[in-house]
This record gives structure tokens, C-alpha cells and sequence, in this order.
């Protein structure tokens, strides 16, 4: 997956992954991912009053699951060209959703997750030029928020004998968020078996972001944390490789030496 992106476009990636991460809530990052391409918010959408109904309950769940204060919103469907924007005037926001998406579920969770992490951004007064990466870091942070899969579905969908595409982000692009995602909200820790030795490394980088984390100034095993993505990772560490170096040694000699006495003692007859 991340074969496929360059190394100029994965700098670029992990510069919206760390940005992401510094406006997100921590808890929101290390929370599992929606298990489905749209929340399950009750009912399905056939069985709301109106499809306002619908997208207003979904923008509710968008704003709990980013763990934001609830801001005064107003919201419609129209017949326009973009699958969605938002504006904010008076401390009011508006969200303006194309009308052809109102009967998709899954499509109307990638909007909106899309248009309330606009308002995470700009309450945290970042924007960033030209338009297109502003646009790309807003999808970075609705699949880093949980909706990696709306996100997923959304590159190519069929809906009314029509295909469609919604976002920003490249398939491949999806496919490396939905891979850090998993990997910050894992229950399992990933484990570096090789010890690191601090007499000559005082910092590493983060496998996500690529943040400079700098290691504790004493031996053993401990679980670091970075702390702009929250990636979690058990490490140990020692002081000087010639004492580890020679311990490995003498494992694996005592090792072939027990193997070797079993085969002799298999070759005598003894049991």
C-alpha cells in the first residue's frame, strides 16, 4: 500500500497526519475506526420523517465522535456542484449537501464527516494553501476521526446507474490513513525485538509521523508514546551492544550444544 505513493507524497501525507493530530481530541485518535462505511445512527434512512431528519441526526453523531462542543448548525439540500460545503456567519453554521446524495447513507457520512471536520479546523485557526491541501487534510482528519471506511467506499460508488466519487484523497492516499489509524488504535502493540542501545541513540522517529522522540535515559523495556499521533510502541533499551552481543552468542552456542547432545543421545539409542 504505501509502496505505491512516493517518497515526496508520503512527506506530504505525514505533514497532514501531524497536523491532524495536533487538532483532533488524543482520545479520538486511539479510538477504533467505524466498522462500517456509515454509523449505525438507529433506523435506516428510509425511515426518517425527511431526509433532513436523516443528515441532522448524522451530523450530531459526527460531532460526538470528534468530541466536539455541539455548534449551532443549519443544514439543506440543494442542487449544486460540490458534494458539500460549509459556511459560518453570526457563530452559525451553515452546511449546504448536494441533493443527489440524500438518498446514500454512506455518502452522506463522508460529507458530513467531511464538512464538521472543517470546523475543527478553522476553530483551530489552521488553513493551509493553496486550496487543495486544506481540502486533502479535512479527509486526512475524517478518517483519522473514524470514517476511513465511508471515506473508502466513496473513491468509486455507484448510485442511480451513475458512478461517483467523493473526497479529496487518492484511493492509495485512504488506503496509508486507514493503515495509521489501525495502527494508533490497536489494542496490540507492535514490538521492536532488536534493543536499542542509548550509550549511542538518544531519539528515534515516530514509524507514523515521523516526529523526533526523544528515548528515556535508563535501560529496560518500556511502551513509548509519540506525542502528536499517540502511535504506541514497546521498546527496550541497554546500555552498551558488547555485553548483549556476546549474550546472544552464548544462547544460541548453549542452544546448538543441547541440540547437538540430543541428536548424539538419539544416535546411541538413549532416550
Amino acid at each position: 500500500m504505501i509502496t505505491l505513493l512516493t517518497q515526496k507524497r508520503l512527506h506530504q501525507l505525514r505533514e497532514y497526519l501531524r497536523i491532524a493530530s495536533k487538532v483532533l481530541n488524543k482520545n479520538v485518535l486511539i479510538d477504533k475506526p467505524l466498522a462500517y462505511a456509515s454509523p449505525d445512527i438507529g433506523v435506516h434512512i428510509e425511515n426518517y420523517s425527511s431526509r433532513i431528519e436523516c443528515a441532522s441526526s448524522l451530523v450530531r453523531f459526527c460531532i460526538l465522535r470528534y468530541k466536539i462542543e455541539l455548534p449551532r448548525i443549519k443544514l439543506n439540500f440543494f442542487d449544486m456542484k460540490d458534494a458539500g460545503s460549509i459556511t459560518v456567519k453570526n457563530k452559525i453554521w451553515y452546511i449546504r449537501l448536494n441533493r443527489k446524495y440524500e438518498n446514500s447513507l454512506v455518502a452522506l457520512t463522508a460529507i458530513v464527516s467531511h464538512e464538521i471536520a472543517h470546523i475543527i479546523l478553522i476553530d483551530n485557526k489552521v488553513e493551509l494553501s493553496p486550496i487543495i491541501q486544506n481540502e486533502e487534510l479535512t479527509d486526512a482528519i475524517t478518517i483519522l476521526g473514524g470514517f476511513g471506511l465511508a471515506q473508502s467506499y466513496t473513491k468509486n460508488f455507484q448510485l442511480d446507474n451513475f458512478s461517483h466519487k467523493i473526497g479529496y484523497l487518492s484511493s492509495e492516499d485512504v488506503a496509508f490513513f486507514n493503515h495509521i489509524k489501525h495502527l494508533i488504535s490497536s489494542d496490540r502493540l507492535i514490538k521492536k525485538f532488536v534493543p536499542i542501545d542509548i550509550s549511542r541513540v538518544n531519539k528515534i522517529s515516530c514509524y507514523c509521523c515521523k516526529t523526533v522522540i526523544r528515548l528515556p535515559d535508563k535501560y529496560g523495556t518500556f511502551i513509548i508514546t509519540c506525542p502528536i499521533c499517540q502511535y504506541k510502541k514497546k521498546l527496550s533499551f541497554t546500555y552498551g551492544t558488547g555485553v548483549m552481543s556476546n549474550n546472544i552468542i552464548m544462547k544460541i552456542k548453549n542452544k546448538f550444544v543441547l541440540w547437538l547432545q540430543s541428536s548424539i543421545d538419539f544416535m546411541n539409542g538413549v532416550d
